[in-house]
């Protein structure tokens, strides 16, 4: 991990409010001969799923809209007792780790000798927030309900209650579970825009804080431009019940039946197959664990980031991917067997670690080649939640999900800030054109020649156009 909360930061980062890089600052080091930008992560179709569980449960619950979900409800043991205890705050600074849990730095609405922040805080660190108040933020104890299922696409769920017992059966590529017994709460920031002129003054130091101001300072383990978040929303377990598949690839797409039973006297969990990883928790003395985050992820321009982060070098970017996919069909499986065979294989241009997969990165990274007068960009959690309609984020998807977001969102830039901002239904109506029902139809009867016909370079052609950079179509 880049920075693990015991660790502390470079000593010669620099205050963001100079913008006046040192003798050491990458401006001084690649970035001088014209190099490519590396400071974003690599978007990546896979053909298999793997049998990394933790990439497969985020893939696979990410288009259930409850934002991004956590694989480890219970995270990092080695932080303060007091996040612990809670899970996770309104204001956690940090990142989805590769073992699917938050990693938390430090939070923006304490104060730097706060508790939480028993490891340290960037050097130029000042909150947001002396505190957050009651109606900072919204909270609802029993969101979901007990007995709550949450399954990804292609699921066939068949529940009882009382007690609570539940079957499930599909021939989906890869897919998870999440049972709820005492259901969750959730607690959600009001209004986080407001902090957007606050993220704007700190971004880059957080970036430093990480990856270190220059390659004297430079981390082993760099942290990605457009993966570092805020956390603005949560929910909140004392108990829960996940399984993810599948566990090995010899049996992707079969049809398959696991089955969770509350009152078992053994595991809740059955499944004769042995074809998914399964646990179920129950936290005690009042500890919560954590099931869902709603964040806002925050990336630097390339400028910002020559200027002030330490370079990260073209073999150790890192990457994140998709399934390209959801149907196991024979195309796919001769695509996956080619490189076994080593025929037609392509040279690696990444690091073997690979990122959790989050729409947030992809729009970040739009948004970030679109408006290139902007400073930092800025992307909640809900822009990309609000567009989605319970469907497998499969690289198709991908494709169709970012591209109603940009018909549906105006690309603005203020004070140096990028963000999506909701389009009126008037003007929405007008400029969004309804895609074929499939989504290999949509991608190519509506999103390709969408494309080819735009001529004006305005900012949705241009959107559109650094979408195909980032997605690689």
């Amino acid at each position: 991990m880049a920075v693990a909360p015991e660790q502390y930061p470079a000593t010669d980062s620099l205050s963001v409010s100079d913008r006046t890089p040192s003798r050491h600052s990458s401006i001084q080091g690649p970035y001088r001969d014209g190099s490519k930008d590396t400071s974003f992560p690599i978007y990546r179709r896979v053909e298999s799923p793997g049998t990394v569980t933790d990439e497969i449960y985020a893939r696979s619950l990410l288009g259930t809209g409850n934002g991004t979900p956590l694989s480890d409800a219970v995270g990092n043991l080695s932080r303060p007792q007091l996040h612990l205890k809670n899970g996770a705050f309104l204001g956690d600074v940090g990142y989805v780790s590769q073992s699917g849990y938050f990693h938390f730095a430090f939070n923006i609405f304490s104060a730097a000798a706060h508790p939480l922040h028993k490891y340290g805080v960037p050097p130029t660190f000042s909150p947001a927030l002396s505190a957050i108040s009651k109606d900072d933020s919204v909270v609802i104890p029993n969101y979901h309900p007990p007995g709550t299922v949450i399954a990804s696409p292609g699921i066939t769920v068949t529940q009882a209650v009382d007690p609570l017992a539940v079957q499930f059966d599909t021939t989906a590529i890869e897919g998870a579970v999440l049972v709820l017994p005492a259901g969750a709460s959730r607690e959600d920031l009001v209004d986080p825009s407001r902090f957007y002129p606050y993220l704007k003054e700190h971004a880059t130091s957080w970036y430093q804080y990480y990856n270190g101001n220059s390659d004297r300072t430079a981390q082993d383990r760099h942290t990605a431009n457009g993966t570092l978040c805020i956390v603005i929303g949560v929910d909140r377990v004392e108990s829960w019940a996940m399984a993810t598949f599948p566990v090995r690839n010899k049996h992707v797409g079969e049809p398959r039946r696991f089955r969770y039973i509350a009152n078992s006297p053994d595991s809740p969990w059955k499944d004769d197959a042995g074809s998914t990883l399964h646990e179920s928790k129950r936290l005690s003395d009042g500890a919560m664990g954590v099931v869902f985050l709603r964040v806002m992820t925050v990336a630097l321009s390339s400028g910002e980031w020559s200027r002030n982060v330490a370079y990260i070098p073209p073999e150790e970017v890192q990457s994140y991917a998709t399934l390209s996919t959801r149907a196991p069909g024979l195309g796919s499986r001769i695509r996956r067997v080619l490189p076994r065979l080593r025929l037609f294989s392509k040279e690696k241009t990444w690091a073997d670690t690979t990122l959790i997969f989050h729409p947030s990165i992809v729009l970040s990274h739009i948004l970030i080649l679109t408006e290139l007068s902007a400073t930092v960009a800025v992307v909640p959690d809900s822009v990309w939640c609000s567009q989605l309609s319970g469907q497998t984020l499969t690289h198709e998807e991908v494709v169709i999900l970012i591209r109603k977001i940009i018909d549906n969102f105006d690309i603005v830039t203020e004070d140096g800030i990028a963000t999506f901002t909701s389009r009126g239904n008037d003007q929405k109506n007008m400029t969004q054109s309804k895609p074929p029902h499939s989504s290999m139809s949509s991608y190519v009867r509506w999103i390709i020649p969408w494309s080819v016909r735009s001529k004006s370079k305005d900012t949705r052609t241009k959107a559109l156009e650094n979408m195909k950079k980032v997605l690689s179509i």
